[in-house]
């Protein structure tokens, strides 16, 4: 099995800490790139990696930091208030400001806020389709995800059942995670085919779906709920919803590898990994740290 490589960004005695961490199937092997801001003066909400840079969201100061993974050294620039979630096409990143209403547009060679554009009110998660340069933007309060071109003029909108919080998109879906709040907390997945605007909703869960991701081998969403700490599958297929396993803990982010699920959990400082085939836990490596975000490398 050829080793996959993951950043995955957590907090140590109370300092943030990132690692890249190797896993072959049979072995891991990690390494700590970065190890500093005090955890109580900083929220890392995501992170990204392009060429040899890590972008890092710190929600909490209205920051985007760049950590050069060769040279080791750490630049910033502000955003708006409250950022979340960040992507890339060619060469600007855009972070979407939750309490601004907007994203922030970055040049990434000089590294400097281009401009702010409108994106309808507390947008959230971000992710941008590379081939046809459009960015689709989850507007929460507005129950809408906004469709820009590259050059940020709004393009088209898709109605959302629920508040958006968390987009993936594969080849002409969006798969999408909204909430819907009745004095419980209903998660449900949206699947909506940008070329028709059709909606879809496979399924609802009750509790607190904290992140969803699509795998396309299977042609089905993995999504994971904090409120009874399971992992969930939704099989597009079979048109299907399952249970799959008890996590514990804390579970924070999700990642489809090749043949595996990631999955960091912050309270048991682990990171779990299951074969996406069996549905079965394969491994758990302890990291010795509390584990947040985790991206693919």
């Amino acid at each position: 099995m050829k080793s996959e490589k993951f950043i995955i960004s957590g907090y140590y005695n109370k300092r943030t800490i990132i690692i890249i961490l190797k896993y072959n199937g049979d072995e891991y092997t990690y390494e700590k790139i970065f190890f500093g801001i005090d955890k109580l003066n900083q929220a890392v909400h995501s992170i990204l990696a392009y060429d040899d840079q890590l972008y890092i969201v710190d929600s909490f100061n209205g920051i985007v930091y760049k950590y050069n993974l060769n040279k080791k050294n750490l630049s910033k620039v502000t955003v708006g208030k409250d950022p979340r979630h960040i992507a890339r096409l060619d060469k600007k990143l855009y972070v979407t400001n939750f309490e601004s209403d907007s994203v922030s547009v970055i040049d990434i060679d000089k590294f400097y806020l281009i401009e702010s554009v409108p994106a309808g009110i507390k947008p959230h998660d971000i992710t941008i389709e590379q081939n046809n340069k459009k960015i689709y933007v989850a507007s929460y309060e507005e129950n809408l995800i906004i469709e820009f071109e590259n050059n940020t003029k709004k393009k088209a909108f898709y109605k959302t059942d629920g508040k958006p919080i968390h987009i993936d998109k594969y080849k002409n879906r969006l798969f999408v995670l909204t909430y819907f709040l009745n004095g419980n907390v209903i998660s449900k997945l949206n699947v909506i085919d940008i070329h028709n605007k059709s909606i879809e909703i496979p399924c609802a869960i009750k509790g607190l779906v904290t992140n969803i991701k699509y795998d396309p081998y299977f042609n089905a969403v993995y999504m994971i709920n904090i409120e009874d700490r399971y992992l969930y599958c939704a099989d597009l297929k079979n048109n299907e919803t399952k249970k799959l396993l008890f996590l514990g803990g804390y579970p924070e982010d999700i990642v489809i590898g090749n043949k595996n699920i990631f999955i960091t959990n912050s309270k048991k400082k682990s990171l779990v990994i299951i074969d996406k085939q069996s549905k079965q836990k394969e491994k758990t490596i302890h990291l010795g740290f509390s584990p947040e975000c985790i991206i693919s490398i």
